[in-house]
Order: structure tokens, then C-alpha cells, then sequence
């Protein structure tokens, strides 16, 4: 048996640190011990030649003298590099405080290494692994554990296959393969669309292959490998909806059923290679997407569908078409920005529809609701100081997104005939909200207040509504069903989430950031100015509430719930919900992020049905719905077994 000298170095300027340090700490205690142990045991791991030696060492210095393709489409040559000294005193020091776990995430193995040991990928932790200059004919597998590599160093080795799991590695910056005996590279490589550097010269590569790489530049050349995946694997299976509540059934109250969807579709000019690398290009065009997104709508068969980022010439040339062929018409409102545009640039900018069924609604009344506007009205309001007013200024009024409101009336042909039951005192109204609100999460204050500013908009509307249709002889907003759908750009934790669910926030919440804006919103406080809070006026309930949805937004960077569809509670009862995203699809598919050939959005769509009644039912217990049903249950009774296909006497429709 061959031995192996091992030394843990933390580097002085640490690039990964920030990212890396906590997920060490809680890793190296309990299994740096066992994989040194096992790699220095392991006969078959080493080399007869030489004594091999882990290093940690900073990654400046080391990846830049490797050879290949490049930002600047240099070759440069190997270099060997000099025995790193060992921990410092003050690094064992740290270590010690730390009960031994020293801040690092680079490791150097050489010295004839034959093969990879299998606890090496357990070192999840590692941001750059270098293993030059060794005997290793083959990559395990395991390497797609070691997410977070941004270099990767197998040159001069005996490699002569790369195993396609490398293509989830997806934060690589740096691979350098040169050197060894590769014919062909695995299509899955070209996912990594944030290499900077891929070093393949002095292996034996096909000519098809080889002219690619020589004569074309990085990107060019991992979507060339990308455009010759074959993606074989059958769709997801189907998210059928899942109970959430039983239905209600009370005396003297009339109810009738509502489904909303909403969904995201991903404007086509924010769809590109450079945003969604990972994803082969013919999956990206707007051509083969839309034809998925009205799959979706279409399997789903919502009354009321709400979309965002719809670009304006896609509502006009194909949304209305296609759903005015079901008989659906929709309502369309473009980001602000448009206004100030040609009709050239003005054709692409986006923003939010509803479509509606119009068997069983008319549209009486649609209102926009457009946030740069409002921030420059707030901002000149009574009582609103200089510093608060610049605030709005200077941060709300640029962001452009708006939201709009559809006031529908049930039609009198769709309400329930049956004789024996409570009737409908009038035609039921509902308001459907669409929103789409600021993605950037530097400007959660942005966010909120741009949601209070909805909300406050949303309160009058009802209130007038009230008023004017129901005929009371004093405004109120509870009178008036609202169901409220959007793409929120915020987690279930943030504060919007917590001013819509709580119905108000207060005015030192942390996601305001310390920025001042009291002065201007407070007078917008559905109870006054006077209180250390802000009011909604607005009673709602998330749909999603009591399901683990981990996710309605997934891409490499980013992954987590920021689509709601949310309810009055006064009026409104939800039945059901459509189901997650089926997760051992997405795991054996080792799915980094969408869109992908089977998902033509960023995001997913989610779903809701909904009992609505003539009288309120906000003092009414709503029983969960494992109490009562199951999912093969209600779709046996609702649909036959096909969501697409529903055959409901009373609600027959769906696109």
C-alpha cells in the first residue's frame, strides 16, 4: 500500500468563502476525518510511482495557466506548481475554535491516482477540485454531487469518457480536460453555459467534434453540443388538482363553482440562451414554447385564466385568437413603458391578461392599475415630507409593472336551476385581479409598497362597486367577492405576503429597508394615519396556504414560490388546488432549471377552485379536506378521471 500526505490549507483570499463557509462548518467535522481516511486506505486509489498529496491552495494563479477555449481564446500550456505550505498557526487557530473545521474548498490530489474514491463526493463543499497529473481512466457518476465546483482541473489523466452527470454541474466557470484520451464529449456538457474556460487540446477528438471546438468560440461550441442532446425522457406526470377544503353546503345560501389559473408564460425577449443556457435553443423559441403553454392552459380548463409577462403582440396575434376560439375573451394591460414607445419597440413589451369564459361571464368593468403612476401620486400627496416624497421618486415611480382588475358578472344562464335550492338574490359579481410586481429582490421595499398601493386601489375599487351595484347606501369592500392572482416576486416569508395574509404591516418592517415612507402611504391606511401600521381593508386567504409547494419559479439561480392566487374570505370557499410539480420526475431527470423541452415556462402554473356564495360566509369552520375526500375520489366524481374532460351539469366548459 501506497501512502498519501495530506495538508488543508485555507487561503488567505478566498473567493467561495461567502458561500461556502457555512455548509463546511457543518460538514468537515463529521466526515473530513473518515474521507482522508478512506483515500489513504484505498489501494486501488494510487498510483506505484509516486506519493500523493492533497492541497489547498487559492484558485487565482492555478486556473489561469490552463490551456483552451477561453474569453480571449488563448491555449496556453501546464504548469506544475509549487507544494503549498500547510495550515498557518492562525489558520489552526480558526481551526480550533471551530472544533477543527478549517474554512476551505479547495483540494489538490495528485501523485498517480487511478481512481476517484467515492468520499471524495461527499465533499460537497468544494468550489474547485484539481486532480492533474494522475493515472484516472474514469469519472464516477457521483462527480454531479459536487454542485458547487467552479473549477474542475482532469488534464493530463487517462480519461477516455466523460459520464453526461458532469452537465449538472452547473456553476462551473473553469474545466480543463487537456490531455488526455477523449473521442467524444457527452451533449450534456453543453448545459454549462457559464464556462469561461474549456481546455480539450491534446485529446483525440473525433473530426466533427474537433472542428467545432478549433474553429468556433466557447459559446458557439457548448450550443453545438447542447443542439445534439436528444431529450428521450416522457413528460412529467399529470398535476392533477388535490382537495383542500370540503365543499360547503348551507341552507338559504346559493353557491356556484369558479377555477382560476395563473401563470407565468415568460415573455419570449427575456427567453434567451444567455438566461436560460441550460435549455437547447429550439426549446427556447417562442414557437415551440407557446404551443406548451396553451397545452397547459388546455389540459388545466380554468373559467379564468391570468397570465403575465404576455408581450403584446403575442396577446393580439395569439392569446385572444387562440382562446376566442373556446369562446374565452380576455382583457390586456402592457407595462407602463409602452406608452412612451413606437410601434415597433411598442409590440413587444409585456404585461398582464385575463382571459374569461364567456358562456358563463361578461365583462362590466376592467381598471388598470399602473404603479409608476400611483408612486408619483402618492409622492405629491397631503402630508407626504420631502424625504419620504424623493423616496417614491426616486425608487417606486421608475419600476413600470402594473396590475389590472376585471370586474365579471355571472351570466343569469350559468347559475344553478335547481328549484329546490337557495337562488341568487342578483347575478353574482366577482373582481379578478392580475399583477405582476418588481422582480428584483434588492427592492423588497419596492415590492411592498407597490402591493399596498394595489391593495389601497383595489379597496376603492370594491368599495365603489358596492355602491353602485349592489346598491348599499355606504361603501364596503367586503361586500364584493375578490380573487386575487398574480406573480408577486416574493416568498411566503416576505413582507407582501405578510400585508396580504395579516391584512397590514407595520411601518419599521425590515422590508422596507429603513427607507421612509410613512408620510406618503398612511393616509392610505384603510384606518387612518393615526396607527404605528398599515391596513389593507382587504380579508384574503392563500389558496396554497396549507400545501408544500416548494416552488413556482425554478431556474438554476433561483428556486421558490412567488405565484399566488388568493380569495376573500367572506364570499369565496377553495375546494381544490393543483398538485406540486411530481419531484421524482424532476429527480431522475436532474432537472437544473426551467424551461426545458417538457416545461415551457420559468415558471408553473398553479390553480384553484373555488365555492362562491351569495351571503357571507366568513363565521363559517371550513373542514379540511383529508376528512372527507381523496384525489382519486373527486376525480371520479368531477371529471371522469380527466381534468380535461370535466362534465360538470352545472359547469360545463373549460378551454
Amino acid at each position: 500500500m501506497y501512502g498519501m500526505s495530506y495538508e488543508y490549507h485555507m487561503p488567505d483570499h478566498h473567493q467561495h468563502q461567502q458561500h461556502h463557509d457555512h455548509h463546511h462548518q457543518n460538514h468537515v467535522s463529521s466526515t473530513g476525518k473518515e474521507i482522508e481516511a478512506e483515500i489513504l486506505s484505498s489501494s486501488g486509489a494510487i498510483g506505484t510511482d509516486t506519493s500523493a498529496r492533497s492541497l489547498v491552495r487559492t484558485q487565482d494563479s492555478r486556473h489561469r495557466s490552463q490551456g483552451g477555449h477561453n474569453n480571449s481564446n488563448a491555449r496556453r500550456s501546464n504548469q506544475v506548481h509549487p507544494h503549498h505550505p500547510a495550515l498557518t498557526a492562525e489558520e489552526k487557530a480558526k481551526a480550533a475554535a471551530t472544533n477543527g473545521q478549517a474554512g476551505w474548498d479547495v483540494l489538490e490530489i495528485t501523485g498517480g491516482v487511478r481512481n476517484m474514491s467515492r468520499s471524495l463526493f461527499a465533499m460537497n463543499h468544494l468550489g474547485a477540485l484539481y486532480m492533474a497529473n494522475n493515472q484516472i481512466s474514469r469519472i464516477p457518476a457521483g462527480i454531479a454531487s459536487l454542485k458547487n465546483l467552479t473549477i474542475l482541473d482532469l488534464s493530463s489523466n487517462r480519461l477516455r469518457v466523460l459520464p453526461p452527470e458532469v452537465g449538472v454541474l452547473m456553476q462551473l466557470r473553469h474545466l480543463y480536460l487537456q490531455q488526455n484520451l477523449l473521442r467524444t464529449l457527452p451533449f450534456e456538457l453543453g448545459r454549462l453555459y457559464k464556462l469561461s474556460t474549456l481546455a480539450l487540446d491534446g485529446n483525440p477528438l473525433i473530426q466533427e467534434i474537433f472542428e467545432v471546438y478549433q474553429d468556433y468560440g466557447l459559446d458557439k461550441f457548448l450550443g453545438f453540443l447542447l443542439e445534439q442532446l436528444v431529450i428521450d425522457s416522457p413528460p412529467p406526470p399529470t398535476r392533477n388538482p388535490m382537495p383542500v377544503h370540503q365543499p360547503l353546503s348551507l341552507a338559504h345560501n346559493a353557491k356556484i363553482n369558479i377555477s382560476v389559473m395563473c401563470y407565468n408564460v415568460l415573455c419570449g425577449q427575456y427567453c434567451s440562451r444567455a438566461q436560460y443556457g441550460y435549455c437547447p435553443q429550439w426549446a427556447l423559441e417562442w414557437d415551440y414554447r407557446r404551443k406548451g403553454i396553451m397545452n397547459e392552459i388546455r389540459r388545466i380548463a380554468a373559467d379564468i385564466i391570468c397570465l403575465q409577462e404576455v408581450e403584446t403582440e403575442q396577446y393580439y396575434s395569439f392569446f385572444l385568437p387562440e382562446f376566442q376560439t373556446e369562446d374565452f375573451e380576455g382583457a390586456f394591460l402592457p407595462k407602463s413603458r409602452a406608452k412612451t414607445m413606437h410601434g415597433p419597440e411598442r409590440i413587444h413589451v409585456d404585461g398582464c391578461a385575463i382571459f374569461y369564459n364567456s358562456r358563463k361571464y361578461e365583462l362590466v368593468e376592467e381598471y388598470s392599475v399602473e404603479f409608476c403612476h400611483l408612486a408619483m401620486s402618492y409622492a405629491h400627496s397631503d402630508g407626504c415630507t420631502t424625504e419620504a416624497s424623493e423616496n417614491m421618486l426616486n425608487r417606486v415611480m421608475p419600476k413600470d409593472n402594473v396590475g389590472m382588475v376585471a370586474l365579471l358578472r355571472v351570466k343569469e344562464s350559468a347559475l344553478p336551476t335547481d328549484e329546490h335550492g337557495p337562488r341568487f338574490p342578483q347575478q353574482p359579481f366577482v373582481l379578478v385581479v392580475n399583477a405582476h410586481v418588481h422582480w428584483d429582490p434588492e427592492y423588497c421595499d419596492v415590492k411592498l409598497i407597490q402591493c399596498i398601493m394595489l391593495c389601497s386601489r383595489l379597496r376603492q375599487i370594491a368599495e365603489d362597486v358596492s355602491m353602485r351595484f349592489y346598491h348599499l347606501s355606504s361603501p364596503d369592500a367586503q361586500k364584493v367577492p375578490i380573487i386575487f392572482t398574480g406573480d408577486m416576486n416574493s416568498l411566503p416569508d416576505s413582507g407582501v405576503l405578510e400585508f396580504f395574509m395579516k391584512g397590514q404591516i407595520g411601518y419599521l418592517h425590515k422590508d422596507y429597508k429603513g427607507i421612509r415612507y410613512k408620510p406618503c402611504i398612511d393616509r392610505y391606511s384603510a384606518a387612518g394615519k393615526e396607527k404605528d401600521y398599515i391596513i389593507s381593508g382587504l380579508q384574503l386567504a392563500n389558496a396554497y396556504q396549507n400545501i408544500q409547494l416548494n416552488y413556482t419559479n425554478y431556474t438554476l439561480d433561483f428556486k421558490g414560490v412567488i405565484d399566488y392566487i388568493m380569495y376573500s374570505k367572506n364570499h369565496l370557499n377553495c375546494t381544490h388546488v393543483l398538485r406540486p410539480l411530481c419531484k421524482d420526475w424532476m429527480e431522475s431527470n436532474q432537472l437544473v432549471g426551467f424551461p426545458h423541452p417538457h416545461i415551457p415556462s420559468d415558471h408553473i402554473p398553479i390553480y384553484a377552485e373555488f365555492e362562491l356564495f351569495a351571503h357571507s360566509i366568513l363565521d363559517v369552520e371550513r373542514q379540511p379536506a383529508s376528512e372527507y375526500a381523496s384525489e382519486e375520489t373527486w376525480s371520479a366524481e368531477k371529471s371522469g378521471g380527466s381534468l380535461g374532460s370535466r362534465n360538470d351539469s352545472t359547469w360545463n366548459s373549460g378551454i
